[in-house]
């Protein structure tokens, strides 16, 4: 990745922060990606904020038909967690850079 296409990186991540910072105040100490194997872990947090995806800058949007497409802010089990119910994948026709950027 070139110097230019890091900057460019950089500030969409903080422009996606700064979208999930604007709907919560939350400071997650565990951030959990829900796939299809984890999908059930989201009932069990305590969910003070549910982002759509389309709501943050910058992420890609499932089309994984199981998959809800939001960003949960919350706790579980006594921790402050941000989960990503549902996730991207290459075979939907994303890039590396595109399917890893919510971890960013």
């Amino acid at each position: 990745m070139t110097g230019t296409a890091v900057v460019g990186l950089h500030e969409r991540v903080e422009a996606a922060a700064a979208a999930v910072r604007g709907r919560s105040a939350r400071v997650p100490e565990v951030a959990v990606i829900l796939g299809t194997g984890l999908g059930e872990l989201a009932r069990a947090i305590a969910v003070e904020e549910a982002i759509p995806y389309e709501a943050i800058p910058g992420f890609p949007l499932s089309t994984v038909e199981s998959h809800a497409g939001r960003l949960l802010l919350g706790s579980l089990a006594g921790r402050s967690v941000v989960a990503m119910q549902g996730r991207f994948h290459r075979y939907e026709g994303y890039s590396l850079q595109e399917v890893t950027f919510p971890v960013r």
